[in-house]
């Protein structure tokens, strides 16, 4: 049916989702995410290395496998990004395509510290991960259109995602000044000696240290592109 109330557990869930729900009366839970958190309502699989922009966010749960036409629906009590997790690609919903039709976009590898490994089930291939900001209000994701789907879902407010997004920059801005600052003193001081050493042996061959530097600028983009990663677990899927 529609939109209905997901069994809570803490405060910082019940903030940001207010309700969720899907046409094939599917049972929903909901919780913080967290080092050890369980992933689906029927599976005993847990989250692990979960970056540090992930932890203050909600993790909504299902059940793992979510039959073909399914519609998953939410209400978010304020702006948000949403990361979909799909561990299987021959189980994805087509969700790559549905969604990037939609503007959502495929989290690059590494970026925003990675995303979370499953824990306690061996995919067959790399877990990708779309992601979008959507506004405060009710959402659906497309139908699932694969004979099974298994997916699962992250949500984090946008403040969150912006201090955290604020607070890498900075650090790694100064960082690199810093650097900067002392190639800058290196480089005049190895000028100075290969002058004076020319002065005296005339035979020396001059050389002049050639500098390149490369830099890329996040993009501010409410969809930017972002991780893979490989599950590594023990067990195969059952």
């Amino acid at each position: 049916g529609g939109l209905g109330r997901a069994q809570q557990h803490n405060n910082n869930s019940q903030q940001l989702v207010r309700a969720v729900g899907s046409n094939k009366g599917i049972l929903f839970t909901d919780g913080r995410m967290a080092e050890g958190c369980q992933v689906w309502t029927d599976k005993s699989y847990v989250y692990q290395n979960i970056p540090q922009v992930m932890k203050r966010g909600s993790v909504i749960r299902h059940p793992m496998r979510l039959p073909q036409g399914t519609i998953l629906s939410f209400k978010l009590s304020s702006t948000s990004v949403l990361y979909l997790m799909l561990p299987d690609m021959e189980r994805n919903g087509n969700f790559i395509e549905t969604l990037t039709r939609l503007g959502w976009a495929e989290k690059a590898q590494k970026s925003d510290g990675g995303v979370p490994q499953i824990m306690g089930v061996k995919f067959s291939t790399q877990m990708k991960v779309m992601w979008s900001v959507l506004p405060k209000g009710v959402h659906k994701l497309p139908k699932t259109e694969t004979k099974e789907t298994i997916a699962a879902m992250v949500m984090v407010p946008e403040d969150v995602y912006k201090a955290y997004k604020q607070q890498q920059p900075t650090s790694s801005s100064a960082g690199g000044q810093e650097q900067k600052r002392h190639q800058r003193r290196r480089s005049r001081k190895g000028s100075k000696h290969n002058i004076n050493s020319r002065a005296r042996t005339p035979e020396s061959s001059s050389h002049q240290p050639s500098s390149s530097s490369s830099s890329s600028r996040p993009r501010r983009s409410t969809s930017g592109k972002a991780p893979t990663t490989t599950t590594t677990t023990t067990t195969g899927l059952s």
